[in-house]
């Protein structure tokens, strides 16, 4: 009964420092998908908030829209930010300000 008892104590001590290593773990993965959805949520908000007022812009220039649809596909999304058209959140980053142009240049092809 002795050589069990020695034999329980590290099992089970080994036991809970590996559940509190795969919490820890799993914790920290965990926070950093919620981080990633959560940023990922507030981007595609802004994007549907700001794409109309775009999309109005262009069907009110319709000679603009035709100049920035004839550019080549690598140059439109650019070319739809440097018009005007588009008006960004205060500290907004280039990786929304792309998701934005990108948003509004799919909006007007579909006109």
């Amino acid at each position: 009964m002795e050589k069990v008892k020695q034999a329980v104590w590290p099992f089970l001590g080994g036991c809970a420092v590996g559940a509190i290593a795969l919490s820890t773990v799993f914790g920290f993965v965990s926070n950093g998908t919620a981080n990633e959805r959560s940023a990922t949520a507030a981007e595609d908000a802004a994007v549907a908030a700001l794409v109309p007022y775009c999309v109005a812009a262009a069907e009110a220039d319709s000679a603009g829209r035709e100049t920035i649809l004839a550019e080549s596909s690598f140059r439109q999304r650019d070319a739809l930010g440097d018009a005007g058209w588009v008006s960004y959140p205060d500290g907004a980053n280039r990786d929304l300000q792309r998701a934005i142009n990108q948003g509004c240049l799919d909006a007007i092809k579909a006109l």
